[in-house]
This record gives C-alpha cells, sequence and structure tokens, in this order.
C-alpha cells in the first residue's frame, strides 16, 4: 500500500514540534470542490463512498467532540457561518457514520462539528461522507483532523483527549498518544489544560486563548493556592476578561510561580534600637506559603505575644498598626 504523505500544518509545528517520525500521517483535506451529490438513505450513496447530501437535525455531535460552547459565540465561528450561508452549503464535507441501533438516516460526527452546527443554524442541508468505524478510529480521525486545522485550539484537543479518556475509549493517555502517533509529553502537557477548572477556563476571553505552556504554570499555581487562583479568576470573570491571554495568567499565576523557579519573596527587619528584633517574611500572593516572624531570642513574651494576635484577630487591623501591637513595651 501506498504510503500517505506527511502535511505540514501550524497546528502541528506549535503544539508538536518539529515534524519527526512519531509525527501522525494526515489525509490532505478534499479539494474544494462541490461534487455532483446522492440522495443519502441510498445503496449507491454508501456504497460509492462520495459525499452525500443530509439534512442536519438528523446529524449529532460525537461525545468525543472538543468544541466547547463559547466558540459558537466566537468571531471565527462567525465567519465560518457567513461563508456557508453565501455558498448555500458547507463546501468541504463533514465525516458521519450510522448510529447502530437507531432509525434509518440517523449519524453521529466524526469530524466537521463547526460545518455541522453552521449549516443546522442556517436552516441548510450538509454535505456529508458516510463511513463505518468503530470509536477508535473516529478518535484518531478526529485527532487527525483537529491537528491539520489551522483554527483547532490547544485547549480544544486537550478537551478532545480527555474525553476519550473518560469515556475509556483508551486506558491510558500513553496509548491514545501511541494509537494517534503523537508524542507522549505533547499529550501529558494538553491535558494539564483539560483538567483546570471551570472558573479558570472563564477567566479567559476564550478557551481557544489558552496557550499550551499555560498548563503547567497553572497546575503548579492551583497546587500552591488553589483558593486563590479561583479567586482571582473570578474577579477577572466578573471584571471583565481581558483580550489578551497574558495579562490573564500573570494575575492567575505570577511570573515567579514558573516552574522551576523558587517562589519570590520579601523579607522586612524589624529593628529596635538599631538591632534585630524580627524578622518578617512574605511570599509571593499566589506561592500558597505562609507569612512567618521569627523573633530574636527573649525578644518577646510568648503569653502576651498570643494575648495581643487573638486581639489582633478579632478587629483585623491594618499592617501598620499590627506591627505596633507586637512590639515590645519601652
Amino acid at each position: 500500500m501506498e504510503s500517505r504523505p506527511l502535511v505540514s500544518s501550524p497546528a502541528l509545528n506549535s503544539v508538536f514540534g518539529p515534524s519527526g517520525t512519531n509525527r501522525p500521517n494526515i489525509d490532505p483535506p478534499p479539494a474544494p470542490v462541490r461534487p455532483k451529490l446522492t440522495e443519502a438513505g441510498t445503496d449507491d450513496a454508501r456504497m460509492h463512498g462520495g459525499p452525500v447530501v443530509l439534512d442536519p437535525s438528523h446529524i449529532q455531535p460525537s461525545p468525543y467532540g472538543n468544541r466547547h460552547e463559547r466558540a459558537w459565540k466566537s468571531p471565527a465561528f462567525k465567519e465560518l457561518k457567513r461563508h456557508i450561508g453565501t455558498t448555500k452549503g458547507n463546501v468541504q464535507p463533514i465525516k458521519v457514520r450510522p448510529i447502530n441501533g437507531s432509525s434509518e438516516g440517523r449519524y453521529e460526527i466524526v469530524y466537521g462539528h463547526r460545518r455541522h452546527r453552521a449549516c443546522l443554524e442556517l436552516g441548510l442541508p450538509v454535505m456529508a461522507i458516510i463511513e463505518n468505524v468503530d470509536d477508535r478510529s473516529l478518535v484518531v480521525q478526529m485527532v487527525h483532523e483537529n491537528l491539520a486545522r489551522k483554527d483547532s485550539s490547544p485547549y480544544e484537543r486537550a478537551e478532545h483527549m480527555r474525553r476519550t479518556l473518560d469515556l475509556k475509549v483508551f486506558t491510558s493517555a500513553e496509548k491514545l498518544a501511541d494509537a494517534t502517533g503523537l508524542d507522549r509529553s505533547s499529550v501529558y502537557k494538553l491535558l494539564k489544560l483539560a483538567s483546570l477548572p471551570e472558573e479558570v477556563v472563564t477567566a479567559f476571553h476564550s478557551p481557544a486563548h489558552i496557550q499550551v505552556n499555560f498548563g503547567a504554570r497553572l497546575e503548579a499555581a492551583l497546587d500552591r493556592d488553589r483558593d486563590g487562583v479561583l479567586e482571582r479568576a473570578r474577579e477577572i470573570a466578573t471584571e471583565g476578561t481581558p483580550t489578551d491571554p497574558k495579562l490573564v495568567i500573570e494575575k492567575l499565576a505570577p511570573q515567579s510561580l514558573r516552574p522551576g523557579q523558587a517562589p519570590q519573596v520579601e523579607r522586612v527587619r524589624i529593628e529596635l534600637d538599631g538591632k534585630l528584633w524580627a524578622l518578617l517574611t512574605v511570599p509571593a500572593p499566589a506561592s500558597g506559603d505562609k507569612t512567618t516572624v521569627v523573633f530574636e531570642q527573649g525578644a518577646i513574651d510568648i503569653s502576651a505575644l498570643r494575648k495581643a494576635l487573638l486581639k489582633l484577630s478579632s478587629q483585623r487591623p491594618s499592617p501598620s498598626r499590627m506591627s505596633d501591637e507586637l512590639k515590645p513595651s519601652a
């Protein structure tokens, strides 16, 4: 059998690095020529493998699909919908598979969720190729088709992979990577994105703005201070999400929390009569570490400190007042 050529793709190069031996083979997309169509449901339509016209209401999304609900409101989808409306249908066919046990003419999407959704909303028939494929073949074809698309985002690919694992199509990330021809480390990085809390995803203007390298950084911040990260994410969503994802990531996970970097801390010396009385250590806000105060030996009476702290905790004073309360009497 003649081997299939590798297809150069910006999505592949940006996410999975340069071409290599473990790179998946991807069939090139069909030429943008609308062929003569055969009515769906006939034996000829099923056998010749060519595109057929289907009612989009008879086609359901795949549970392995990767489109976030916010994707249907994106400018990219609106532009695709406008284009399909202009051409009175999708020029590039989607692929579907018959649903076993359902009534005649019911299908599930293998790939092409956006084109199907656009035709459904426009009330236009959808051009499709019908193929009997099992779950694993569906997933592999969907992965390859998504990687070949310029508009496919890392988060959407991550969601797709997570669903295939949740639904037990593949029992491990390693088997998923091997079946699709993807690098295992790249799959691990994408799965970090898929595990992000919904609050964090909502903080971004679009899920498509979440970059691959954000995964490890956000994971580290969540491990250190989950409540703090989620609180900041909710604040961003309430105030209005910035269109620049760099502004969002800097607020959610400050630069000091990037993998391999030690959290930045601020140390404040408190002196009395020219001598060190205590050392205050304040960690980075998102580090999750505690603020500590180390007193010089004999600098303060423990029972007096306990009473002062109890009093301060009930009054929630300002930092300047707190330092005054902790100072020993002259």
